[in-house]
């Protein structure tokens, strides 16, 4: 394992929180891209940390009244979908190597799904 990637990693989780989600989420694809063989230990706190990000979002955007919520549907539909585009890219790369995460993260990514549904 590369020994910056849980610095890295650290640092995404913080900065979740604090900056624009479409942003962090090109950042992740690209560090999933390049560490896809190594991102297991990290893919729980990740997935749960995305799924957060997307239950704060889906509250966010339900207390907008009607008129702003029209103006901002769409690009919040586009985050929204990035954000479990993410959590899928995560899923897919420890497929072969750390399968046995998958219940953990289902049990993660429910309500974010059940949220939607």
């Amino acid at each position: 394992m590369r020994p910056n990637l849980g610095t890295l990693i650290k640092i995404f989780l913080k900065l979740i929180d604090e900056i624009d989600f479409d942003e962090l989420i090109d950042a992740l694809r690209k560090i999933v891209e390049i560490f896809e063989s190594e991102i297991g230990p990290y893919a729980i706190q990740l997935c749960q940390k995305l799924g957060e990000a997307y239950e704060r979002m889906f509250k966010a955007t339900s207390s907008m009244n009607a008129e702003k919520e029209l103006e901002e549907d769409a690009e919040t539909s586009l985050t929204a979908c990035g954000l479990m585009t993410a959590i899928s890219r995560i899923m897919k790369s420890i497929s072969g190597m750390c399968g046995e995460l998958y219940p953990q993260i289902e049990g993660i990514i429910c309500a974010p799904i059940l949220m939607t549904i």
